[in-house]
């Protein structure tokens, strides 16, 4: 433990009625400091730990204690660092370079801004100043061996070096042979766990199998159960009862007793049993009382047993035998099976990978991240079709996830810890889903975080865990804006999480809100009072102005129609008076179908904004007929399982068409089983799309077939379906839509690892944008603002389980966690501009008039804007006069065709008149489903000068 001028108490002499506990005397012990650890690591990562085994605290700046180095085979020191502070008996002092990583700068007793030594430099302990004498020596003075002194591990370059536990005194010869590997254990580079503290056997004593310092008296001394004895092969402890047994204090999580922590340590065996399939930590209950600190060696007696499927010693008696380290276990993601972490339950562990957040949904409730390896995880109907594919994938997810929790189990803790770069949480040091951490440290826990909605499972806690670690990098920066997607319309879809104007109050203990306009009262959604509402509404405007969007789709309104009190207005008011008056305009769906309620009963509606200087509103068209809603008459009245779909044309400044279709399916974690006929029962039947896929399938059938009749009247089949359609991209209702020709924008642009929404640790996309295959080719581009999801929620607009420290940190008036969705924005390029055909006929005059068929060829040649290659297609082939006209014009069939380029024209004209044209039309579509037409003419003259 690093050392500080107040240093805590190392044996705490408490005498409880239920708990002892004792110090055992010291057997032969050293009688001077030395090094114990040596950190040669990367750039400047370099530190060193001075180990006071003596009986007594000394005072580094009264005995003129100096770390000097010798650099490049130097006689002279080229650095001497004088030594300030008090090092209590059997703790350490951690000096290191000033720009280490933080996690030695966390351990750090005094740090030094100058260049430090490398491999082949000298460090040297003194004692009475930079002239003392030397207590002890890593390296030789006056020697240069090249790059290292030793090899491998045990080498003085890129590692580090820890003192064995049996050394007991430094090197006090400065220039003998220096082989580290006779008094030293050799770490990987960057090897920091082990700063803070050391473990030291010295004298010759010992505890019948146990590792203290004391000698054949030692309250420690005596039989004792291995804590991998305890813990045994199976789930649940292999022995139980009274038990005596010894380990290092690895994960200090006690508080006085009634205390919201686990009230209790871990301990862990030092040494181990050597076998992998136990586990060498347990916890100890002990009230809360706080009889321990890290790194110590303690002996405990109790009760062993389960407790929550933890295994723990109740304990009834505690001994502090010395201090210790324990060395943490890797272990790594995706785990090989559900059981394996069993074996680590209760030990020092280190999560070596780069692992990444993939939940943070009871970060601000509970101080807890969920992990993941790779990557985030996806929702397997996400990437995956339903059924044995994505039961598969969650299996796969479900081995690739571990919580990281903080020290207690406090619900709504004050702060929550885990923010980026160490610091914690606020609205301007958040935690993104994707940020990501790497080389974790802590306990490996078995338990809830203090209530059911966060369940037993396995959690890391590195807070007051032995050289615990966990710091979080800015993986995924937030996005200032959506990403580039072209064109010259914008349209987006926003869900907005119960934008209500309406509120019940808090406590709430009444209704104020109606299912549509005249319905029967049900509970406000969204803001609890007029407060709340400023900082939703503030969130909501910053969202919606950042997309910049030329019509957004909405969901989640509060359905209280249209007035001039209304949600949809208030919103409306609210971006006018942020962007200008008249920027934005609502369409108001009863007035332009002459039905009140008609998007439904429902508490919450869909709804559509425009801006009327780039689009103009054309026909409006509402889909809730029952085959699409699947009504149900209940005592309520008539409900139905999805909203109405709001349908609404519009034209552009430029003059193109197109239609935009609001959706908002059933949810999947609605109940849609046993409903009243004839509605069937659509319960989750386990193939991953949860409840009511069914109900949202047939929504999606209905509504292409709806769509396919231009209910609108637009005249144009230019159509974007967008929507919260409650359906990951592989799901039923989605490839009802594409299988009815509609594309889907967002996995077409985007690809698999799209998403707008996590449930339960795994990402996909619920809001989509599905274009007609006319519009599709129209389309610039598409992207997620990424500003929701991946934000925790407790940096939402609510106040309520917030401090008021956090209701002021936790906000700011911006478009990130506005709402639980990610809004989608789609850029349009539309094309009103027709195809342009060019028309030759060869030969285009037939003569003479002598009742024969001549062969005439058709050639077309057509130019569109965008389209290379629009559909050609023969529309007629017409004659202004009769088969059988006045005089010589009688033969009948006088045009036969061939194909669409070839005809066989019959040269005969009428006796009188001017001649004969036959008139040969073409019609051009385009992809955006503009035509143009031409025709080109034959002519058989009157006579042959005519």
């Amino acid at each position: 433990m690093p050392a500080t001028p107040a240093l805590r108490p190392t044996v705490v002499a408490l005498l409880l009625a239920s708990l002892q506990l004792t110090a055992g005397p010291a057997g032969a012990a050293p009688t001077e400091l030395f090094f114990s650890e040596y950190v040669e690591g990367s750039a400047n990562n370099k530190a060193l730990e001075i180990y006071n085994g003596t009986s007594a605290p000394i005072d580094l700046a009264a005995g003129g204690y100096v770390v000097q180095m010798y650099f490049n085979g130097g006689s002279s020191a080229g650095l001497s660092i004088p030594l300030v502070g008090t090092v209590a008996a059997g703790e350490v002092f951690v000096l290191a370079q000033a720009a280490a990583d933080p996690a030695v700068l966390a351990r750090a007793d005094h740090t030094n801004t100058n260049g430090w030594y490398n491999g082949d430099d000298a460090v040297v302990l003194r004692k009475g100043g930079t002239d003392g004498s030397i207590i002890d020596v890593i390296g030789r003075i006056g020697s240069d061996p090249g790059a290292e002194w030793g090899s491998a591990l045990a080498s003085t370059a890129d590692n580090t070096l820890r003192r064995k536990a049996a050394i007991d005194r430094g090197d006090t010869v400065a220039d003998d042979a220096f082989d580290p590997a006779l008094e030293w254990d050799g770490y990987a580079t960057n090897t920091f766990d082990g700063l803070g503290s050391h473990l030291a056997t010295p004298g010759d004593g010992s505890g019948d199998g146990g590792t203290g310092n004391g000698g054949g008296g030692n309250a420690c001394s005596g039989a004792y159960t291995a804590i991998g004895q305890i813990q045994g092969h199976g789930a649940t402890a292999a022995v139980t009862g009274t038990v005596t047994t010894r380990g290092v204090v690895v994960g200090d999580y006690e508080l006085p007793a009634g205390g919201s922590q686990l009230r209790g340590f871990y301990i862990q065996d030092p040494v181990g049993d050597g076998d992998p399939d136990t586990s060498d930590g347990l916890f100890v209950y002990n009230g809360g009382k706080d009889s321990v600190a890290l790194g110590d060696l303690v002996q405990v007696a109790g009760t062993a047993g389960e407790f929550q499927g933890q295994t723990q010693v109740s304990a009834t008696a505690i001994t502090r035998c010395g201090t210790g380290t324990v060395s943490p276990t890797d272990i790594h993601l995706p785990l090989a099976g559900a059981d394996v972490l069993e074996r680590y339950e209760g030990m020092l562990v280190r999560l070596p990978q780069t692992l990444y957040v993939t939940e943070h949904y009871q970060l601000g409730r509970f101080g807890q991240v969920v992990l993941s390896s790779g990557d985030r995880l996806p929702q397997p109907t996400a990437v995956v079709a339903p059924g044995a594919a994505a039961l598969a994938r969650q299996a796969e997810n479900d081995l690739n996830r571990i919580i990281l929790d903080d020290a207690d189990n406090t619900q709504n803790p004050d702060p929550v810890r885990f923010g980026r770069d160490g610091a914690p949480l606020s609205a301007v040091n958040t935690l993104r889903g994707g940020d990501s951490a790497s080389n974790i440290v802590g306990v490996l826990t078995w338990g809830w975080s203090g209530n059911s909605a966060s369940g037993n499972a396995w959690r890391v806690r590195p807070e007051n865990a032995l050289g615990g670690n966990a710091q979080f990098g800015a993986t995924n920066p937030r996005p200032a804006a959506p990403d580039t997607i072209g064109g010259r319309l914008r349209v987006a879809s926003v869900n907005l999480l119960n934008y209500f104007n309406t509120f019940d109050g808090l406590p709430d203990e009444v209704d104020n809100c109606r299912y549509g306009l005249g319905g029967g009262a049900t509970d406000c959604r969204g803001a609890d009072d007029a407060p709340e509402f400023e900082r939703q509404a503030a969130k909501t405007v910053a969202a919606i102005l950042g997309l910049d969007a030329d019509i957004v789709g909405l969901m989640e309104v509060e359905n209280d129609g249209y007035g001039a009190q209304s949600a949809i207005a208030d919103l409306v008011a609210r971006l006018n008076a942020a962007a200008g008056p008249g920027r934005y305009a609502y369409i108001d769906a009863d007035a332009m179908t002459g039905k009140t309620n008609v998007l439904g009963t429902d508490a919450i509606k869909t709804g559509l904004i425009y801006q009327p200087p780039r689009v103009s509103p054309l026909g409006t068209a509402v889909l809730d007929r029952a085959a699409f809603g699947l009504y149900t008459t209940v005592s309520e009245g008539t409900i139905g399982r999805n909203r109405p779909a709001l349908a609404q044309s519009f034209r552009a400044a430029d003059g193109g068409r197109f239609t935009v279709v609001v959706n908002h399916l059933k949810s999947k974690s609605s109940s849609c089983a046993g409903n009243i006929a004839p509605v069937p029962s659509d319960p989750d039947i386990g193939d991953g799309q949860g409840d009511c896929n069914q109900t949202r399938s047939q929504a999606a059938r209905e509504l292409a077939a709806w769509l396919a009749t231009d209910p609108t009247g637009a005249g144009d089949k230019d159509v974007l379906i967008i929507g919260d359609l409650n359906a990951y991209a592989q799901e039923d209702p989605v490839t009802a839509l594409t299988g009815a020709g509609y594309t889907d924008l967002v996995a077409r642009d985007l690809g698999s690892a799209a998403y707008s929404y996590v449930f339960d640790g795994q990402w996909g996309y619920l809001d989509h944008a599905l274009a007609s295959p006319s519009l599709a080719r129209q389309v610039s581009g598409v992207a997620g603002w990424h500003i929701n999801a991946d934000e925790p929620g407790a940096l939402d607009y609510n106040t309520n389980f917030k401090s008021a420290a956090q209701i002021a940190g936790y906000y700011a008036a911006d478009a990130f966690r506005a709402s639980d969705h990610d809004p989608v924005v789609v850029g349009l390029d539309l094309d009103g501009e027709a195809p342009v055909l060019q028309l030759a006929a060869t030969p285009d005059v037939l003569w003479p008039a002598n009742h024969q068929y001549v062969d005439v060829a058709v050639t077309v040649d057509v130019r569109d804007n965008r389209d290379p290659a629009p559909a050609v297609k023969l529309v007629s082939v017409s004659s202004n006069e009769p088969d059988q006209g006045i005089g010589d014009g009688h033969s009948a069939n006088d045009i036969v065709v061939v194909d669409e380029r070839n005809f066989r024209l019959r040269a005969e004209r009428a006796g009188t008149g001017s001649g004969r044209i036959y008139t040969l039309t073409y019609r051009a579509t385009d992809y955006a489903g503009n035509v143009g037409t031409a025709s080109v003419g034959v002519r058989v003259p009157h006579a042959a000068d005519k």
